[in-house]
């Protein structure tokens, strides 16, 4: 049995004083499928604002301050797995590894087991300022001093080659395909790569609206303006027994859309239980699609809601299915005399 484990981790290690901030906000616009984390040390605000581009196939990181020569940090790549990582200069780093072949593992990085599935991911680097600079540490990881704002692209990629491919016989190589995909990506700008992402995603997040409540549109709402006013979704959430706010089952219509449209997609695996949010070597239920509800959950949006696209793996996975069942079809009406 296997299950769906994560690939990696981008570590973003900023200097000690970076502990003593304020104003600190971290929110995720369902409109823009896009994360943006603010706060203040001192008189600097920093901004790290990240998406995942379906077109170009990279998630992109951006880090930034309102003065010039504040960004620092340092830079690596990490996995649960059994991986090795490879600094190729001063701004690209590989990181490549194997998942175990045979159903669960407890532990962290064991031995390599060439038959599991192989994996690979491409980290490229780009900043700006007069004073930045960067260094090589240990030839794993990469130091960035005094910038004015850094870019972080990251793709990946396996030798997954669909369920009915052994991974041992799968000829698909990962790190070539990571390297491909950020060809595609590597001389655009952050804002040709948001451009391309927001065509891409708002193309199907606009199909539909849903108002319940008698709140002004979210997009009308000035934000300086209700300031702390505005309470936390956890907030909401928390307090939605003794108040039913309509607003917050709008809130949750619109995030079942995004998750739908961030992780089926035309090509992809099928939406399931943690699906590509999946942190766990050993996650709950396998991280699978069972079909006794969880499934058709997920699914449910996909008509109604004008997103025939992201429904597409589903019926690939069916149909991939069928190969098998058409096998054992025959072999119970022959058991059975049926």
């Amino acid at each position: 049995m296997k299950v769906y484990k994560p690939l990696g981790d981008m570590n973003l290690e900023f200097d000690i004083s970076n502990q003593e901030y304020s104003s600190y906000k971290r929110e995720l616009d369902l409109h823009t499928a896009t994360t943006i984390i603010t706060y203040n040390i001192g008189e600097v605000q920093y901004t790290r604002e990240h998406f995942c581009s379906n077109p170009h196939q990279v998630i992109v990181t951006k880090i930034s301050a309102n003065k010039s020569e504040h960004v620092s940090l340092t830079l690596s790549l990490n996995s649960k797995l059994n991986h090795r990582v490879r600094v190729m200069n001063a701004n690209e780093m590989i990181m490549d590894g194997t998942c175990p072949a045979q159903g669960h593992k407890l532990q962290e990085n064991e031995a390599n087991d060439a038959t599991g599935i192989g994996f690979a991911a491409v980290l490229s680097l780009q900043m700006s300022g007069t004073a930045a600079k960067v260094a090589v540490l240990n030839d794993q990881s990469l130091r960035i001093d005094n910038a004015d704002w850094v870019l972080l692209r990251v793709t990946a990629a396996s030798s997954f080659n669909g369920p009915l491919v052994n991974p041992s016989d799968s000829k698909l190589d990962p790190e070539s395909a990571a390297l491909r995909a950020m060809n595609m990506s590597r001389n655009l700008t952050f804002d040709q790569l948001k451009a391309a992402h927001l065509k891409d995603y708002q193309g199907l997040f606009h199909r539909v609206s849903l108002r319940l409540s008698q709140a002004a549109a979210i997009e009308k709402i000035n934000m300086k303006e209700v300031g702390e006013a505005i309470k936390t979704t956890a907030e909401r959430v928390n307090g939605f027994r003794s108040d039913e706010d309509s607003s917050l089952v709008e809130l949750l219509f619109q995030y079942g859309r995004y998750l739908l449209i961030s992780c089926s997609r035309p090509g992809t695996q099928i939406s399931n239980l943690q699906g590509i949010w999946n942190q766990d070597l050993v996650p709950g239920w396998d991280c699978a699609p069972h079909l006794n509800i969880n499934l058709q959950m997920n699914y449910w949006p996909t008509l109604p809601c004008n997103l025939t696209e992201c429904q597409e793996p589903l019926l690939d996975f069916i149909a991939s299915l069928a190969v098998n069942g058409t096998k054992t079809a025959k072999v119970s009406s022959t058991a059975f005399n049926i």
